[in-house]
């Protein structure tokens, strides 16, 4: 193919007719975004709290200082730890480390006071007791024990003057004047009672410190219940007080005979005339199943047993029961025997229970 005519290709390129297609134009751009300035950040707001409440700790610990010199050493404590608690609590929120410096000069500053006020407090306290006694010069002992000697003499029933006499005379190492002082007239303070029998023990009198001994033990033991002590099931019958020998395993036959050992404490030991003593009790008992029922006993008339032997020479310590039963016939299963002990003289009970199993 010929090329155009260097004249024609001009004409056309001058009307438009080029061989290529014309270039599209291009998209018309978007208009830009106003930039706006940004408003400058606010400084942030200074805390108001925490610097006043620095000063108010601050104030509080200048003002400790003040009353611990004006010798008020309770006040001081008390303002130091409400300075402390502050300071502790400011110190949470701000790093300065002024705050644990200041806390602890608080503490030991509190510390002080308090030492000063328990000091303080002692001081009164003698003060108060100095003020209370008699005017000086105070009796010596030789002129108290003849100031109670004479107010005996003149009344013999004074208890509280003879208690003082025969404290006296112990202070001072005379025994048997503060024995002989404690025999005159009943005094029921135990106490008192036992520093007696402690007395006569030292100056030989042994029959008479035992005796006292027993007469207090023995009103003593009236306000206990009395105590079903070593129980135990036995295949033969017992011989007598800790002669017995206790069955190897609760495990027993229906209508099976047994004997029930047990002993007795704080048995009251009644007083009778004569110089005699006397114990009474009496023994209830029963059998329970295991939702707690009465078990039916038809052959056994009667479920106690009564304890009054002959009147005693001497106080009796050592009481031992033995019950003889015939166990009911029940079926298989485990049971418990239930002890009921009444002291018939004081009309105490004491109670316990021995389980078993019936095979």
């Amino acid at each position: 193919m010929r090329p155009l005519p260097l004249h024609i290709a001009l004409a056309l390129a001058a009307a438009g007719c080029a061989s290529q297609p014309p270039a599209k134009p291009p998209d018309p751009a978007p208009p830009e975004p106003e930039v706006r300035p940004e408003p400058a950040a606010e400084a942030p707001k200074a805390d108001p709290l925490g610097p006043k409440m620095v000063a108010e700790a601050d104030r509080l610990f200048t003002e400790a200082g003040r009353e611990r010199a004006a010798g008020r050493p309770e006040d001081a404590a008390e303002k130091y730890g409400a300075a402390i608690a502050i300071y502790e609590a400011m110190a949470k929120f701000d790093a300065s480390p002024a705050l644990p410096i200041r806390a602890a000069n608080a503490r030991e500053a509190r510390e002080k006071a308090v030492a000063e006020a328990e000091a303080a407090g002692r001081e009164r306290y003698r003060a108060e007791i100095l003020a209370s006694l008699p005017p000086s010069p105070f009796p010596d002992d030789a002129s108290l024990v003849r100031h109670f000697e004479e107010l005996l003499a003149r009344n013999p029933d004074d208890r509280r003057a003879r208690r003082r006499l025969a404290a006296l005379y112990l202070a001072d190492e005379r025994y048997p004047e503060a024995a002989a002082a404690m025999e005159v007239g009943a005094d029921p303070e135990p106490v008192l009672e036992l520093a007696q029998a402690a007395l006569w023990y030292r100056l030989g009198r042994n029959d008479d410190a035992v005796k006292k001994l027993e007469d207090v033990r023995r009103r003593w033991r009236r306000a206990l219940p009395p105590q079903i002590l070593r129980p135990a099931f036995c295949l033969q019958p017992p011989r007598g007080f800790d002669r017995f020998v206790a069955a190897e395993r609760a495990e027993f036959f229906p209508q099976q005979k047994l004997w029930i050992y047990f002993e007795v404490g704080n048995a009251t030991c009644e007083v009778l005339e004569g110089g005699r003593y006397r114990v009474s009790l009496r023994c209830d008992y029963e059998i329970l199943d295991e939702k707690g029922a009465s078990v039916a006993w038809p052959e056994v008339k009667d479920f106690a047993r009564d304890y009054d032997p002959a009147p005693y020479g001497t106080p009796v310590n050592d009481v031992c029961l033995q019950l003889g039963i015939v166990l009911p016939k029940a079926p298989r299963g485990k049971y418990t025997l239930v002890l009921r002990l009444t002291d018939k003289v004081e009309n105490k009970v004491g109670e316990t229970r021995l389980p078993f199993e019936l095979r």
